[in-house]
């Protein structure tokens, strides 16, 4: 639309109230003149496999075997599942890495390469499917598209992606089958690697291809390219230098880190073997570690300065900023060498590094060895104080001028804007759940219920159930031991909305209303402590925020803690029971002077009313909550009032006014682009269209409805 045509007049006055047409004829207008569809975006093509990181040498048995299997093309129309084992730093991430580089993608995976380390997603042992799922369904939607709220939705959704597209998934750091299972695509190349065989997989995978140790010519040809010309190491040399390294690729290049000239200072390969040899004799059987220790001893002090944070960060990948802030420039420069070294690589994330398993269990051995524990309590500290600003920093942007428990720094954001403080959440995820764990081991209370305060977008927009629970869990004992009553507050009512959002998403009728259950338990011990922090009634006494003390519990949080118990009783389905409830959550952000908090709770009373059948009543609330929001410009609540609104006219047979309200929160979700809201109003102008009899603005509401769900 060009902002100049009469359809164009009547849109702006039908949201404006100022009826000008008859209703149906308004309606006709808005509708053929409304484009619902979002903007044209590309479908995703995620190509998310690393190339190998350092030289590649050798491995040409295992990648005959590997490009034999792909000549079939069996994976064109069905599933080919490859398993891949050996030790752990062997190599086999980087033989898939270099196979899958190497492979005519247009042929094999037009439709994108997707990665995923379960290692990260493990929780206690089990892996976290779900949230491995939202990731899978991200990188094959993009971010517009939320992940269907139950597990075995969102197996469906990616069994029903992985059948339209041919793909390959690279599943990496996998310890059982059981792990693998519900991530089986429909058609296309599944690649699993594991340390330990997999009985469980070997009904179902076409190659099983076990990856061991480099033998003397392969090993001597990695170190050979690693060291380059200015090598002088003799043959045999080399090869004893293989034979004490076992053949290990990542020993190997520390090894020829050793060997390569640093400013004309490099060691020869006698010098070298010579200390490998005596640390043999001294310890046996020459380890992975010693040789890892050889390569520490030489590095400069910036990489040795960098290495040791790296083996105290609690979590399994990193940044250069995280290294700079934390450790000073001089140790972010030093990841350099850990790069050149082979020890440091890119993550899945741009932007991000990690070290190899063996690698991050060496650095955290010498960090306990070279530093006091005052020394590694002081690093562990800083990089707790890190996550705690970043993380309440992208809260802010995220969830913008929300109340806080603790208020979000001050000075200018460290994220260009929302969509990178997302992305910074998503990318750190496992990380900060590290980092709160071992915030709350070192009995550093306040970082840890900050964390869960400041990653309630995280946790739910993501729905992410097992981190919700687990860092809410942590949260909540650390405001016990701090007795923090206005956080334990607000953690009780997330942990209360987790078993909401639980009991929502499970098919189970009993389940569900265990989880419910378990809510209310929640919110009752939050009520409890009302009258301990100074009333529980609303209105009652602000008082200070509690970030630095008890205090009593500020209106708006009982608001919270009201609008969840009747949020639940609506999901009974015993509406009276949330009337009272809504109603005190009202009045507590009347208190408050929260605007925003008065126009959603007069929606969620205007809710209940009509799931208890009094129309005037929610008809008349809704009302109110649209003067509030006029009065505000709070505008992403028209569409939600408006659609209320519509539905309360048609269950009182009123067609023509449903139309009305229907096609003005059509207008304002499209102009918003809140698409799901967008879909609903359609919806219901097809509704009303059918009861009033208009067949060309149906057909209209429909068509605009399948433009929408086709392109969003």
């Amino acid at each position: 639309m060009d902002g100049r045509d009469d359809a164009q007049d009547v849109s702006v006055n039908s949201v404006s109230g100022q009826v000008r047409a008859d209703t149906i004829v308004q309606a006709r207008h808005v509708i053929m003149n409304l484009d619902p569809a979002p903007p044209a975006r590309p479908r995703p093509l995620p190509r998310e496999v690393r190339p190998p990181l350092g030289p590649f040498v050798n491995r040409a048995a295992e990648l005959t075997r590997l490009a034999a299997l792909l000549e079939t093309g069996r994976h064109r129309d069905g599933r080919v599942v490859v398993v891949v084992t050996g030790l752990g730093g062997i190599g086999k991430t980087s033989l898939l890495g270099h196979w899958i580089h190497a492979l005519d993608r247009e042929l094999h995976s037009p439709d994108g390469d997707l990665y995923v380390d379960l290692a990260q997603h493990r929780r206690d042992g089990a892996v976290d499917i779900g949230a491995v799922l939202t990731d899978l369904l991200r990188s094959l939607e993009g971010e517009g598209a939320g992940p269907p709220a139950s597990l075995p939705a969102r197996e469906k959704r990616f069994r029903t992606l992985t059948a339209e597209r041919r793909l390959l998934l690279f599943v990496d750091g996998v310890l059982n089958a059981s792990e693998v299972l519900p991530l089986l695509p429909t058609r296309g190349v599944l690649v699993v690697a594991a340390r330990r065989a997999l009985p469980g997989l070997a009904l179902r995978a076409d190659l099983t291809l076990t990856v061991g140790p480099l033998d003397g010519a392969a090993g001597t040809d990695l170190v050979r390219t690693l060291v380059g010309p200015a090598d002088t190491t003799a043959p045999e040399e080399l090869l004893e230098l293989v034979r004490l390294c076992a053949g290990h690729p990542q020993a190997l290049f520390a090894v020829s880190e050793l060997l390569a000239d640093q400013g004309g200072f490099g060691e020869t390969g006698a010098e070298i073997l010579t200390r490998l040899r005596d640390a043999r004799r001294r310890m046996g059987e020459l380890s992975v570690s010693q040789v890892f220790d050889a390569a520490f001893a030489d590095f400069p002090p910036a990489a040795r300065q960098a290495y040791l944070l790296l083996g105290v960060h609690p979590g399994a990948t990193f940044t250069k900023d995280l290294v700079t802030r934390v450790a000073g420039p001089a140790a972010g420069a030093g990841l350099r060498e850990l790069a050149r070294s082979h020890l440091a690589g890119p993550a899945k994330e741009t932007g991000w590094f990690r070290l190899n398993d063996l690698v991050r269990e060496h650095a955290a051995d010498r960090a306990r060895r070279e530093l006091t524990a005052a020394d590694r309590e002081r690093l562990l500290r800083a990089v707790v104080d890190d996550y705690v600003t970043l993380a309440a920093a992208a809260d802010a942007l995220v969830l913008g001028d929300r109340y806080r428990i603790a208020p979000p720094p001050g000075g200018p954001s460290p994220f260009s804007g929302r969509e990178a403080a997302v992305g910074w959440l998503d990318a750190e995820r496992s990380n900060l759940l590290a980092v709160q764990r071992a915030a709350y081991e070192s009995g550093w209370y306040e970082p840890v219920w900050r964390l869960s305060e400041s990653l309630w977008a995280l946790h739910h927009g993501r729905l992410l159930y097992a981190d919700w629970l687990e860092a809410n869990r942590l949260g909540l004992e650390a405001a016990r031991w701090e007795g923090r009553t206005p956080a334990q507050v607000r953690i009780l009512n997330q942990l209360a909305r987790y078993h909401h959002a639980m009991a929502d998403q499970s098919a189970d009728g009993e389940e569900a209303r265990a989880h419910r259950a378990s809510a209310r338990e929640l919110l009752s011990v939050a009520e409890e402590l009302f009258g301990a922090a100074g009333g529980d009634g609303p209105g009652g006494p602000d008082g200070a925020d509690g970030a630095d003390g008890p205090g009593p519990v500020p209106p708006v949080l009982r608001g919270v803690i009201w609008e969840t118990g009747g949020l639940l009783w609506v999901a009974d389905g015993q509406p009276r029971r949330a009337l009272p409830l809504f109603a005190r959550a009202l009045a507590a952000n009347e208190a408050a002077g929260d605007r925003h908090g008065v126009a959603v709770q007069t929606y969620n009373l205007a809710q209940a009313h009509l799931a208890a059948g009094d129309l005037p009543a929610a008809t008349a609330a809704l009302e109110d909550a649209l003067a509030v929001v006029e009065r505000t410009g709070d505008d992403p609540m028209r569409s939600r009032i408006g659609i209320v609104l519509a539905k309360a006219a048609l269950a009182a047979d009123d067609a023509r006014t449903a139309l009305r309200h229907a096609t003005t929160a059509a207008q304002w979700a499209a102009r918003l682009g809140q698409h799901p809201k967008l879909d609903q109003a359609l919806t219901l102008v097809i509704g009303a269209a059918e009861r009033l009899g208009d067949t060309a603005l149906r057909t209209a509401a429909q068509a605009r409805r399948s433009a929408l769900r086709q392109d969003g």
